[in-house]
């Protein structure tokens, strides 16, 4: 059997948030701001695991 090589796509995204530190912390931190604020404008998204703690956030985010 032929392995496939694994993929080196890279998507990348920027937007200018005028917010305080303090309310962007909050947004990463809460799954229901996160799926409000984070997809590109038009799309949806859906939190399947989220697990927040201090320096680090470990998420599946899915958009359509």
């Amino acid at each position: 059997m032929m392995m496939l090589e694994r993929s080196r796509r890279k998507d990348i995204a920027s937007r200018i948030v005028k917010a305080t530190p303090h309310a962007v912390y909050g947004a990463f931190m809460n799954p229901k701001a996160l799926v409000a604020w984070l997809p590109p404008e038009g799309m949806e998204g859906r939190i399947d695991a989220f697990d927040a703690r201090e320096g680090s956030i470990e998420c599946n985010i899915y958009a359509r």
